[in-house]
């Protein structure tokens, strides 16, 4: 069974594990901040170091910072675990994300899914 990741420590399955096992960690300050105002500490990927969004999506209305960024941050992982698929039909996809929010509309649609095609 093939893996595909793109992490802070890692463009790809390989790097990601050579990376943790060396002991390499990207926790740091960022400059996000919580509801008390206060930088909050993450492993956060540059979005230089991420592929950019599928033309067709960069124009597409809808599309929230948060779904393009899932997005970009998807496309080298899908791509390094379809790159031997040999199959006609594609295979299954088990996609996790970020849980709902009360507030806001989920991340993860039927359309967010047909996206993922696009861009990769």
């Amino acid at each position: 069974m093939q893996t595909g990741m793109v992490t802070a420590v890692g463009i790809g399955s390989a790097q990601t594990a050579t990376s943790l096992r060396a002991g390499i960690s990207r926790y740091q300050e960022s400059t996000v901040y919580n509801k008390r105002f206060e930088p909050m500490t993450l492993a956060l990927l540059p979005d230089d170091a991420l592929p950019p969004l599928h033309d067709d999506l960069a124009k597409l209305p809808g599309l929230t910072s948060r779904q393009m960024r899932m997005l970009r941050l998807a496309d080298g992982a899908l791509k390094e675990v379809l790159k031997d698929v040999k199959h006609q039909q594609p295979p299954p996809l088990f996609l996790a994300g970020p849980e709902p929010y009360a507030d806001r509309a989920p991340a993860l649609t039927a359309a967010f899914v047909q996206h993922l095609m696009t861009q990769t």
